[in-house]
């Protein structure tokens, strides 16, 4: 009788523990089936997508390397036009960016001279296998960064192996994109500041400068928090990473510059115009391809409207680092503004999506700090779309839009839609100005609380 009634109570127990949490076992393991998820997404992307379809393969952008280099091995100034076209002619490589020469600044150098000591085919090979582990080991200082913020668990680790294969790294490797060398270099830049070598910090972030539109936004953020000896190691970074090589050719700095400024006055390129009817501008990612889309013209106008929105878009990413400068917690939302906002104000493609990875494990940082339940799910929908804007290859959304643009010129609305990375970067920028206000506005709150309890 005592066993028959321990039985039952036993059964009533399992059935009220059943009706309270059905999937137990599914709940616990869900984080665990994610993240393996997530793992096999980024390896695809990042193995396969990006490193082993495109391995050994002349990306757009890998002769200017190459030529560069050669060149430079040689003493002879790359910016020459006419030398450069006929060294390029010489070598045998591809020739779609070789109208305009070579664009990149002078710290180019130091990648392009040792490709040019080995063959076209084996330093292409090279670039790929730098490029892979470069984006492993940035990917990685990330999630540390993320750890030391004490935020690191199976999701974040998801969320990390998602952006390891992110669509613009997968592009990266289809261009032979300088990207990787770009995104290290900021990463262990944001590092070093938080361990407090600011002189170091800046002189690594001045390699970031490849692409200088890349720290155009950090440097005045860096200036605001009246982080000088960050600023110096910038400047001499800068000096080093530039001057130097020129110094080696034995020419002289001031012939150089000039003529890569020239070189970069006289590239007129219709491909490289956000032009609304063309459908390879909506590869883009910056502003202007949603404005000139949304008014459907490329005109002063639409030039215009661009300008007057970035610059509110600029203004009000400054305004709270000039009110109340960074703090330890604001410091990565701020970096994350740095990389990001750029890409909305300058020439960028597919491949400038990287800049968003610190911007993301942001968001996911704020998701955790959240204590409303709904603000959360609304903040995890956000991030999910984000994540899956980044993770789906190019035919599985953007070729049908484009296809179906094509047999209809005339669907404004999916012309508009079509850059919807453009879109992205332009929403996640809002989303990290907003975070970025909220910080100010709580810290001030905080501050009002505490005078006031000390007038007590």
């Amino acid at each position: 009788m005592a066993r028959e009634f321990q039985q039952e109570i036993s059964s009533k127990s399992l059935i009220v523990s059943w009706q309270q949490d059905p999937f137990p076992k599914i709940k616990q393991l869900l984080p665990y089936v994610i993240m393996g998820l997530c793992l096999l997404i980024g390896l695809i992307n990042l193995g396969f997508n990006g490193f082993i379809r495109n391995y050994g393969k002349e990306g757009v952008d890998f002769p200017q390397y190459y030529v560069a280099g050669t060149l430079w091995s040689q003493g002879q100034n790359a910016y020459d036009l006419a030398v450069f076209q006929e060294t390029n002619r010489k070598l045998g490589l591809g020739d779609l960016n070789i109208d305009f020469g070579l664009l990149y600044p002078p710290q180019l150098y130091w990648i392009a001279v040792p490709l040019s000591w080995t063959a076209p085919q084996t330093a292409q090979q090279i670039f790929g296998i730098i490029s892979l582990m470069l984006w492993i080991f940035s990917t990685g200082m990330l999630g540390l960064l993320i750890y030391r913020e004490g935020h690191f668990n199976s999701y974040a680790l998801a969320i990390l192996f998602l952006l390891m294969g992110n669509f613009g790294v997968v592009n990266s490797f289809i261009s032979s994109q300088i990207t990787p060398f770009i995104f290290t270099s900021l990463i262990l830049a944001y590092f070093l500041m938080q361990r407090g070598h600011f002189v170091a910090s800046g002189f690594i972030l001045a390699f970031a400068a490849l692409k200088p539109q890349t720290i155009f936004l950090l440097i005045p953020i860096i200036l605001f928090q009246r982080n000088y000896r960050m600023l110096i190691g910038l400047l001499i970074g800068g000096l080093v990473f530039n001057v130097t090589p020129i110094l080696l050719m034995g020419q002289s700095v001031l012939d150089v510059f000039i003529s890569w400024v020239t070189r970069l006055e006289s590239v007129d390129n219709g491909l490289n115009i956000p032009y609304p009817a063309e459908t390879i501008s909506s590869n883009m990612i910056h502003l202007q391809v949603i404005t000139n889309r949304v008014l459907n013209q490329h005109s002063s106008f639409s030039i215009l409207i661009n300008t007057l929105v970035i610059g509110i878009l600029v203004i009000a990413a400054l305004y709270p680092i000039v009110r109340a400068g960074s703090t330890g917690k604001t410091r990565l939302l701020d970096f994350a503004l740095g990389c990001a906002i750029p890409l909305t104000m300058f020439y960028n493609r597919w491949y400038g999506l990287f800049a968003l990875a610190p911007a993301v494990m942001v968001i996911y940082v704020h998701i955790r700090s959240l204590e409303s339940a709904s603000a959360r799910r609304w903040w995890i929908g956000w991030l999910v779309i984000i994540l899956v804007i980044l993770s789906i290859p190019n035919r599985t959304l953007w070729d049908p839009m484009a296809e179906l643009l094509d047999r209809h010129p005339e669907m404004w609305l999916v012309q508009v839609l079509l850059p919807y990375q453009a879109w992205l970067c332009l929403g996640i920028s809002i989303s990290l100005i907003y975070l970025r206000w909220r910080a100010w506005f709580n810290s001030g709150s905080r501050q009002s609380v505490r005078l006031e309890t000390a007038a007590a």
